[in-house]
């Protein structure tokens, strides 16, 4: 991995997190999408030069990723607050930016924790990364701020 930052407090570190060669395990269920289609864990090797999110936990000494999601193309990042969520359709309404959709890899972190996206309600103000998937944004990220 390289050119890393950590997200924390709100923001992206602006030095990087993890040393320049910095390596993870992965969990024996790792989750892996990519453009919302889920990889084999074998196949990880092929987007090395793919911008990537991914959540880690602690298990011991160990930081262990549970969840990863390599975007296709380069998407945005909006702060903004959510107006309306439909997990059945799987979007989210927001109120400058309109509608962003999500998949079953996206990564929703609530209190520091990832949780499902019914836990989402309309006034949270989030933080979303986003990719570009045929021409529609997708979250990658849907970081719940206050």
């Amino acid at each position: 991995m390289s050119d890393s930052s950590k997200y924390t407090h709100y923001s992206w570190g602006y030095q990087s997190y993890y040393n320049r060669n910095s390596t993870f395990q992965l969990s024996n269920d790792v989750l892996i999408y990519y453009g919302g289609q889920l990889l084999d864990s074998s196949q990880f090797r092929y987007y090395s030069k793919f911008d990537a999110f991914f959540v880690t936990s602690m298990s011991f000494t160990n930081e262990i990723v549970q969840r990863v999601i390599i975007n296709r193309s380069s998407g945005k990042d909006l702060q903004e607050e959510i107006t309306f969520l439909n997990e059945g359709q799987q979007f989210i309404e927001l109120k400058s930016s309109g509608k962003v959709n999500f998949h079953e890899g996206t990564i929703f972190i609530r209190n520091n924790r990832i949780v499902d996206p019914v836990s989402i309600m309309k006034g949270d103000k989030a933080f979303i990364a986003t990719d570009n998937i045929d021409g529609k944004l997708y979250a990658s990220i849907v970081y719940i701020t206050k």
